[in-house]
């Protein structure tokens, strides 16, 4: 009985492992379903994973654990506010991948630009998500320090939890956390047997699949196996210039994870992940509806004069038709080739734990590589004003050591501490051959060969060094005073630039230079840049419990992002006519509370934070590329509201409440695209906000943040039906973002955005099969992954998803 009940899971272990044309796969998923085959007929014979539901006593709030401050900890009992997040509301809220995660974050603004990620947290992130310039808001994948925001959006599989730490979070985390901090964490493999399958269908010609399989190897040693992969065939919309489908995608990956505990004291764990990401998101620019652009077949001669509009020019080419991009439908698109984005991350970590009495040591060593590789009109039209073929690479190094105080120590209920060291070697950058071609670079793809292009190949070396401690000491009665302190020393070394590809000899009859002159400035020979920033950023606290679950606290943070160069501005002038910005500086102070009442059925917090940046780091659009700048100085207010309850039995209800004012206090440099009487239709800004102040600058101060929202929230519900047939789980979720500018100016606007997700999840009396019928963004609401604003191009955007539903299938053992 058992050999064959062992063979016949071993059966359906692999049922879904079905090759398909495409090589580089195939290897993989081969290994992979007989690994998993393997492990899932050891787990036959062990019953499935006891739900949530019955390990619970009593219809009570379950307790969750955070490691926010670097160690494991009642997320109730840590003074930050921290959003703790379980697989279970990741799969019914409908978050498949890191970009959708704003949906049960209120206050947290995520962005999908190109291939890369832009994430916000209460105003707090970056403009630009160039290769090699880092985020405002640090995203962790496990141990690991994710650096490139191309490897930030990824699919979340088989995770055991995430929490999004809010505001700066520099002693423990480092530099480039001011906005706050992502981690996500991964399962660990176990040694009781385990194994989960589970497919999907969805519109849009969409197939889903999740393996996942552990146990234990030999005495000892244990290992587990995750594989998953999502393949969206028919796209959203159409390109209306090639005819073929816009917004398809394809996403999948493996992890593999191997634990050794030789001793009880040591504790090593191995891992590797890689994942294949393909995504027109953030790509497939069309102009907002209303608005035709001035640009949308290049700098024509006869268009204008010299009366400041920025058609003018000598090029001495005929344009090829009328002009003006226009919006072609919500999900269309009208570009020359379709937009695509493809992402490939690798990365392994090594992490060793050793109990040496009187601490516990931890060593955690990382290694990443990611390239990726980006095709898209950025003028959104037919005619190639601009045909960018970007190649972007990132390869990471980093070693990170820390010493813990024990839990059994004398002392542990007194005083808890960590020292630490951290290294990073980085080396970010674009090329070879990252073209920018078309007719606003001077070379029309209609009328010259495809030899003539601008070849963007620039490379920026990271050496970064830290060390820091915190401790945390009960200095009164159920008070706690946490004191940290880091220390980090960044040296960034910028080569390459912008170079003319050696088949142009002059355009049109004309010295390039006169065609294209943001690239002069930059040849062969430009010699490199470095600098280098001492950094310092530090943590005060002060708690204290009123009871067993009510806990207060208050706060004091200084944050820093990292001063750096912008690799994708090397259009605008190379290293040497391109300085890095200074470092961004954040200080904080927030006051919060804790709370859960009624024999643990309401849990009920609040925060209120105020912040004082500087040197706010600013990404200016030019043609081909940005700029980065500082934005002087901005303050935020805000305050949250996190309420979570069980009114009655099997039901639990969660809302959440976030209100940010931010605004620039000095930013008399801002960019403005549309100043008035600007030669655009559709820009509707015949008054300004923004106070004009120069050509295509205006005073920005007094006005909001960008990609602030003054007001966000969400509402869950979830109720599980018992019955003779199995438990029926309803799960609907509404999250609320209020309107946002995308750019200082206030020219575009992001639409009020309410989304609807809900599923209805069916399990067996024994919990080894369930059936899930799902949708998201019920209402079909419409709205940006992505804007861009330019001199040339106008007001474009990119969407995120429309309306999607389906189902999945799932097998446990």
């Amino acid at each position: 009985m058992t050999n064959k009940n062992s063979k016949s899971v071993g059966r359906s272990a692999t049922d879904g492992c079905r090759l398909r044309n495409r090589p580089e796969r195939n290897a993989i998923l081969i290994a992979a379903c007989a690994a998993i085959g393997l492990l899932a007929a050891s787990a036959a014979n062990s019953g499935p994973a006891e739900s949530a539901a019955e390990s619970a006593a009593t219809d009570q709030l379950v307790e969750i654990t955070v490691t926010a401050q670097r160690h494991v900890e009642n997320a109730q009992k840590v003074p930050i506010s921290v959003v703790p997040i379980t697989p279970d509301a990741i799969i019914n809220s409908g978050a498949l991948s890191t970009d959708q995660l704003a949906q049960l974050v209120p206050g947290m603004q995520m962005g999908h630009e190109i291939n890369g990620a832009t994430t916000f947290i209460r105003g707090i992130g970056p403009s630009s998500n160039g290769t090699g310039e880092e985020s405002s808001v640090a995203v962790y994948l496990d141990d690991i320090y994710i650096p490139d925001g191309n490897a930030s959006i990824f699919q979340l599989s088989a995770i055991s939890g995430i929490d999004v730490l809010k505001g700066p979070q520099g002693t423990l985390f480092g530099r480039n956390a001011t906005g706050g901090v992502v981690q996500v964490h991964t399962k660990d493999p176990t040694f009781d047997p385990g194994a989960d399958l589970e497919g999907g269908y969805g519109n849009y010609g969409t197939f889903t699949g999740n393996i996942y399989a552990t146990g234990k190897i030999i005495d000892n040693v244990a290992s587990n196996l995750a594989v998953w992969i999502s393949d969206q065939q028919h796209g959203w919309g159409h390109d209306v210039t090639t005819g073929q489908d816009a917004f398809t995608a394809e996403n999948w990956g493996v992890r593999n994870k191997w634990l050794w505990t030789p001793t009880s004291g040591t504790r090593i764990l191995f891992s590797g992940n890689f994942s294949y990401t393909r995504s027109e998101v953030g790509l497939g620019y069309n102009q907002i509806p209303r608005f035709v652009a001035a640009g949308g077949h290049g700098y024509c001669p006869g268009e204008g004069g010299n009366d400041g509009n920025p058609q003018s020019s000598p090029v001495a080419f005929a344009c090829p038709g009328p002009p003006g991009a226009t919006y072609v439908g919500w999900y269309n698109t009208q570009d020359i080739t379709n937009d695509v984005g493809v992402n490939k991350h690798t990365t392994l970590e090594l992490k060793m734990e050793q109990d040496f009495g009187f601490a516990k040591g931890v060593s955690i060593t990382g290694w990443q590589y990611v390239t990726g590789h980006a095709q898209f009109n950025q003028d959104s039209s037919p005619y190639g004003d601009v045909v960018t073929d970007l190649v972007q690479r990132d390869r990471n190094l980093s070693q990170e050591l820390q010493l813990i105080s024990p839990d059994g120590a004398p002392y542990a209920s007194r005083f808890n501490w960590i020292v630490g060291g951290f290294f990073m070697d980085d080396n970010a950058g674009y090329g070879p051959n990252a073209k920018l071609a078309g007719i606003a670079e001077g070379f029309p793809t209609a009328f010259v060969p495809s030899s003539f292009y601008l070849n963007l190949e620039d490379n920026v070396r990271t050496t970064s060094f830290a060390g820091y401690m915190q401790g945390t000491a009960l200095v009164a009665p159920d008070t706690h005073l946490t004191l940290g302190a880091r220390y980090t020393v960044d040296k960034r070394l910028f080569t390459g630039g912008v170079y003319f590809s050696s088949a142009i000899p002059q355009i049109g009859g004309l010295p390039v230079c006169a065609v294209a002159p943001i690239a002069c400035p930059t040849t062969s020979s430009t010699p490199g840049a470095e600098h280098r920033w001492p950094i310092g950023t530090y943590r005060v606290a002060l708690d204290h419990e009123f009871t067993d679950d009510i806990m207060g606290y208050l706060s004091w943070n200084r944050g820093v992002k990292s001063g750096q160069y912008d690799t994708f501005g090397t259009a605008a002038g190379g290293p040497a006519n391109n300085p890095p910005v200074s470092p961004e500086v954040l200080k904080s102070v927030e006051v919060g509370l804790k709370s859960e009442w009624l024999d643990h059925h309401l849990q009920v917090n609040l925060s209120a934070f105020h912040y004082d940046v500087k040197n706010l780091q600013f990404a200016v659009i030019v043609a081909g590329g940005t700029k980065l700048i500082n934005a002087a100085g901005a303050k935020v207010n805000g305050g949250e509201l996190a309420v979570k309850v069980i009114p009655v039995s099997h039901l639990t209800l969660s809302a959440d409440l976030s209100v940010i004012y931010g605004h620039y206090d000095s930013f008399e440099n801002a960019p403005d695209y549309f100043p008035p009487n600007a030669y655009y239709l559709g820009s509707q800004i015949p008054t300004p906000s923004c106070r004009p102040n120069g050509t295509y600058t205006c005073n920005a101060s007094g006005l909001d943040m960008i990609r602030a929202p003054h007001y966000s929230g969400n509402l869950a519900a979830d109720y599980v039906i018992p019955s003779s047939v199995g438990d029926f789980d309803l799960n609907a979720n509404w999250s609320y973002t209020d309107s946002f500018f995308w750019f200082p100016d206030q020219s575009m606007r992001q639409p009020v955005v309410n989304l609807f997700n809900a599923s209805v999840k069916w399990t067996n009396p024994s919990r080894r099969y369930d059936l899930r019928l799902w949708g998201a963004n019920l209402s079909g609401a419409q709205y940006y992954s992505a804007g861009s604003e330019s001199i040339a191009y106008g007001q474009q955007f990119s969407p995120e998803p429309p309306r999607t539903f389906g189902f999945t299938a799932g097998m446990h053992f």
